[in-house]
């Protein structure tokens, strides 16, 4: 008998999905930040490039972003047409936030759990230095913000904490990554009006 392989490889897909968010819905899960309401201007600033860069993604003519499992579901089926796993919004996200980042004398990495195995994830961390170090941002979790759009495919902010907390039972510990701006992503934001006058 003659087995396809893109059946076998959307239910292993589907099963993956479905005891992941098992998991999340049993978890403790903590809502993103109103960051308006927090009030802080230079967090509201990377907020504000942030979701620029999001609008960028939902209006590309190019590829179909697409967020959480189901987007995951979607894009492993679809192949390089799409984007929207978790790296896709990294990428994009970082790329964009650097300008404003560097301006108010913020610092941004990447951050990512669960590295090589189910659940594995990847987002954005931005603090300032003057209150945190890099050294310290995996011990002092209430000093510093994760950016994260996959869940939701919106401009998400978490207290670093809160965001580990909700990636449920850690396989692999958070680990802070060096990243470098994506092509894709500049290509994307520049193509959107510019980089320098949409992401100041």
């Amino acid at each position: 008998m003659i087995v396809d392989r893109a059946a076998c490889f959307l239910v292993r897909t589907l099963g993956a999905a479905v005891v992941v968010l098992s998991a999340q819905a049993c978890g403790p899960s903590r809502p993103p930040l109103d960051v308006q309401s927090i009030g802080d201007p230079v967090l509201i600033q990377i907020h504000s490039a942030m979701e620029r860069a999001i609008q960028c993604a939902h209006e590309d003519p190019d590829h179909d972003w697409h967020s959480g499992w189901w987007g995951n579901m979607a894009i492993n089926a679809a192949g390089d047409a799409d984007r929207g796993l978790c790296y896709h919004w990294q990428d994009l996200i970082y790329t964009a936030v650097i300008p404003t980042v560097e301006r108010v004398g913020w610092e941004v990495h990447g951050l990512t759990v669960n590295e090589g195995f189910p659940g594995e994830h990847h987002a954005v961390i931005v603090y300032d230095p003057g209150i945190v170090g890099r050294d310290e941002l995996l011990l002092r979790t209430e000093c510093s913000f994760v950016l994260d759009a996959w869940d939701r495919g919106e401009a998400d902010v978490f207290v670093t904490g809160d965001w580990i907390e909700n990636r449920g039972r850690l396989r692999a510990p958070a680990r802070i990554e060096e990243l470098e701006p994506s092509e894709l992503a500049s290509r994307l934001l520049e193509d959107a009006g510019g980089a320098s006058s949409r992401f100041p």
